[in-house]
């Protein structure tokens, strides 16, 4: 069978769907011929040919917004206008053109790529579907329907879920097929049923119409094993343009695993979707890395995992792969604060890693359970200090206005970002906090809708669709606004953390740590004095100081020293007054360490494309 794989606008820039990289295989695996048609790549060059300024917004990782206007005025002329008109305003200044030319010269764009790609000879065109995408490829169903009558459409993706599935068979009359969950055999099944003309009753996840054009859910299909996953075809990213691999150092996805072996945090969602971790084998890992690179011509890569780290001797295994390949590697990965060492660290370092990203959504102990978040603040800043060391850059966001956030959550944060710029400063955490977002089945939904919380705007704008497909299609994240009566407070302070992580940045530059083996000498920013202080341990001190290169208690760094436990706590009453040492109260941690500058990401377009890529669902 001739099969069509859609990527429609708009995912974040330059990273290729994972989706349909293992559909494709996948579907080339069973025998058919495949054909993968990217407009989002083409789309986001044609917008920054015209306007450049963009490229400054998606480095923010906003790549959807003027995207999902133009799709809203394709599929709906006037709704924008109508319904938001200052986003009309909006358009004019991020483009110097009004919508209604621009969605002229998009229409034309469109219908030139259509053209380009044989969608009247396939028998099955497929889309996968993230919340950004959405609003493309509804458009682009209509325009494929129009040249291709006979052919099934079928959606799969993140944005599927059940009830989403039968919504959209409902409401959009060009689409045939929904699958849900992992796809890769559905997909097979469903394109095998077609070719034989086998009845698809009862295929398990899959949604179709029947003959009265009723939606209908076949049974829930399992999760791959890990075994299983091991054995599909390695995923094919060769529908991407060679030159945007090169032009855009472009970051070819792995997955070594599926699904959050952790699962608790209440912001999350993505658990529902997978509610078990199966870790793939790391040999399997390394030659699929191995296969993409020479695949490809490009050795950067990027974990697409909800956290690798699920254990620590599969990430030492996967490394010890990549360094005896022999390669220079470059990737990114996802952790959880678990068990991080710093030899692990340097291991990942030598085998290619540039970047870590932790879960550390915020500087608020209370907060951090309140998030049912497995680490406190000493943990995050351990992993910071130690990632650093390795010569890494540790990359993360703060959750900005969750439900259930106090002003002393907010105050405490600032408080840490403030006294410790050595530690967080505006490369770790990011350009700024991040909105909140809720998600469809996440456990925080319970709490919003109980409290009465209002929904302010959803991933699929109410400003970008006529009344009522606001009511049939339904979505599975959206933004909220608690009402606090200090509203105006929170939101100032908010405005101070990002200021004060951006002034970080410059303050650490003149962090200094130097020992001799006799004297310990240490440099901060202080911001009560509003300058560099120094400060010299020798002794006692010093020794302590050096305990705390990890998370230690007063106890136990007098037990490890042959110290009496009033000098250590006079000692650690010292170094916490003077804001040497985070702590807990009981535990402590050095801020200022070895190395601790010596690593400083490049401010260029790379560096912000890559830190941009952790943005996709960032939240869950």
């Amino acid at each position: 069978m001739n099969i069509a794989l859609v990527n429609a606008p708009f995912v974040p820039l330059y990273i290729p769907s994972t989706g349909v990289g293992y559909i494709c295989a996948a579907a080339h695996g069973a025998g058919h011929k495949v054909a993968v048609c990217d407009l989002n790549f083409q789309f986001a060059d044609w917008l920054l040919e015209r306007f450049p300024a963009l490229e400054d917004v998606w480095d923010r990782a906003h790549p959807d917004h003027l995207g999902q206007m133009i799709f809203s005025e394709l599929m709906f002329p006037g709704t924008v206008g109508r319904k938001a008109p200052a986003l009309l305003n909006v358009c004019k200044t991020e483009t110097g053109h009004d919508l209604a030319a621009l969605t002229n010269e998009a229409k034309g764009l469109v219908g030139e790529w259509i053209d380009q790609h044989p969608f009247a000879d396939c028998t099955v065109v497929g889309f996968t579907l993230m919340n950004h995408q959405l609003l493309a490829s509804l458009y682009l169903m209509r325009r494929i329907r129009r040249i291709a009558p006979d052919a099934k459409i079928v959606a799969g993706g993140f944005y599927v879920s059940r009830p989403n599935a039968l919504a959209l068979l409902k409401q959009v009359e060009e689409l045939d097929f929904c699958v849900i969950g992992e796809g890769e055999q559905t997909f097979v099944d469903l394109l095998g049923a077609l070719a034989e003309d086998r009845d698809l009753a009862d295929m398990p996840g899959l949604c179709r119409r029947e003959a009265g054009r009723q939606p209908v859910a076949g049974p829930p299909r399992r999760n791959l094993s890990a075994a299983e996953l091991d054995r599909l075809p390695v995923p094919d990213y060769t529908w991407v343009p060679p030159d945007v691999i090169e032009r855009k150092r472009c970051s070819i996805p792995v997955l070594s695993i599926r699904g959050c072996y952790w699962g608790h945090c209440t912001f999350c969602s993505d658990f529902q979707f997978n509610k078990a971790s199966r870790a793939r084998d790391p040999k399997r890992i390394v030659a699929e890395m191995e296969e993409q690179s020479a695949r490809l011509r490009s050795d950067e890569f990027y974990f697409s995992d909800l956290a690798t780290n699920d254990s620590i001797e599969r990430v030492e295994a996967i490394c010890d792969g990549l360094i005896d390949s022999g390669r220079a590697y470059r990737f990114r990965m996802l952790f959880i604060p678990d068990n991080i060492t710093l030899p692990l660290l340097r291991k990942m370092r030598k085998s290619g890693c540039y970047a870590v990203q932790y879960g550390i959504e915020s500087l608020s102990d209370d907060l951090l359970q309140k998030m049912a978040k497995a680490q406190r603040l000493l943990d995050n800043a351990r992993c910071i200090a130690l990632t650093e060391q390795a010569g890494m850059q540790p990359i993360s966001n703060l959750l900005r206005n969750m439900p259930s956030e106090t002003l002393s959550d907010i105050v405490d944060t600032y408080d840490k970002i403030r006294n410790f710029p050595e530690l967080f400063n505006g490369y770790v955490f990011g350009r700024s906090a991040v909105p909140f977002r809720l998600r469809s089945g996440s456990s925080i939904q319970v709490l919003v809708d109980r409290r009465g919380i209002r929904r302010t705007g959803r991933s699929i704008s109410h400003h970008f669709w006529p009344d009522d497909w606001d009511e049939a299609i339904p979505d599975i994240e959206w933004t909220v606004d608690e009402l606090w009566p200090d509203q105006v407070l929170r939101d100032r302070l908010w405005r101070k953390i990002e200021r004060a992580l951006e002034q970080n940045e410059f303050h650490r530059r003149n962090t200094i740590y130097r020992d001799d083996g006799l004297k310990l000498f240490l440099q901060k920013y202080d911001r009560i004095a509003a300058r560099d202080v120094q400060f010299e341990l020798i002794g006692p001190s010093r020794q302590v100081y050096h305990e705390l290169s990890e998370i230690r208690t007063g106890d136990a760094i007098a037990e490890s020293l042959g110290l009496p436990s009033q000098m250590v706590t006079a000692i650690l009453d010292y170094l916490s007054a003077e804001k040497l040492v985070c702590t807990d109260g009981k535990r402590f941690f050095a801020s200022i360490h070895p190395d601790v500058c010596v690593y400083r990401p490049e401010h260029s377009r790379e560096s912000t494309v890559e830190q941009a890529a952790e943005a996709q669902y960032e939240d869950g």
